[in-house]
């Protein structure tokens, strides 16, 4: 059973699990009602086709009757395109936003962008997007040497915050810092040392920057930051905050837009 639009080969769908193939063909694969819907409400221009597993036609016919272009695939074929082993019987396939790899983005002087350098797991990297959207951001950078954001992990880590935020991913990515930072942002660097995050008093716009889960930031981008900011922790119990639960924490408090007052007996060691 399929739609009436030009079909693709089953491995084109099975290809798009590899970043090389993604590139070339500018796009990705999302699974689950969630993701799917999300394109539709949020970024329909970014929808290429639909994929249904035949046994849910009935329960998602209203997608067809809206002309969606829509394919139906058996339970074999499915399983044969499907990222996951316990996958949702909905995918969707989307286009990579063609300004991903270009060194223009759009902001203000009050823009909140997130800089991930280096981040390598694929899961930091969708939840890092996912909190950035959820607080408010408006933008995300990626070093070239990031984990694919639109990776099957990434992306479903993520919960569709790829189609909210402006991407960037280029090999060119310090030039776009430099021109935020000409335009009047602050680069605060989420470290294991640094200023007290709590006190830290943040009224106008900054790029908060988290990095690789091994070595931290390069020699080229800490020299560029406004300040190195830490979250205080009981290092008693653990050596250092997981990337993507620090970069949560940072994101939150530097949403609030002031300090907080602190007393000695309130602040945590510091790891």
């Amino acid at each position: 059973m399929i739609s009436s639009h030009r079909l693709k080969p089953l491995k084109f769908y099975s290809d798009l699990h590899d970043a090389k193939s993604r590139r070339e063909h500018g796009m990705f694969l999302v699974e689950g009602y969630r993701f799917v819907e999300q394109i539709i409400l949020n970024r329909p221009d970014a929808l290429d086709e639909i994929l249904l597993r035949e046994d849910v036609v009935d329960e998602l016919k209203s997608w067809i009757r809206d002309g969606y272009p829509v394919r139906v695939l058996d339970r074999r074929q499915y399983a044969e395109i499907s990222p996951n082993k316990t996958s949702q019987p909905v995918a969707a396939v989307a286009k990579i936003p063609e300004d991903l790899e270009t060194e223009i983005l759009p902001h203000s002087k009050k823009s909140k962008i997130l800089l991930l350098e280096d981040v390598q797991d694929p899961g930091n990297v969708g939840t890092l997007l996912r909190s950035a959207a959820a607080f408010g951001f408006g933008a995300a950078i990626l070093s070239d040497k990031c984990a694919d954001p639109f990776g099957p992990r990434a992306v479903a880590a993520c919960a569709g915050a790829v189609f909210s935020l402006k991407l960037r991913r280029s090999k060119n990515w310090i030039t776009l810092i430099d021109k935020c930072k000409s335009s009047g942002l602050s680069l605060f660097l989420a470290d294991i040392e640094g200023r007290d995050i709590r006190t830290l008093s943040q009224d106008s716009g900054f790029i908060l920057a988290l990095g690789n889960e091994g070595s931290g930031f390069s020699d080229e981008l800490r020299e560029r930051a406004t300040e190195t900011i830490t979250i205080p922790f009981n290092s008693t119990g653990v050596e250092s905050l997981n990337v993507a639960a620090a970069g949560a924490i940072c994101m939150w408090t530097l949403s609030q837009g002031k300090s907080h007052e602190l007393s000695g007996h309130q602040q945590p060691r510091k790891g």
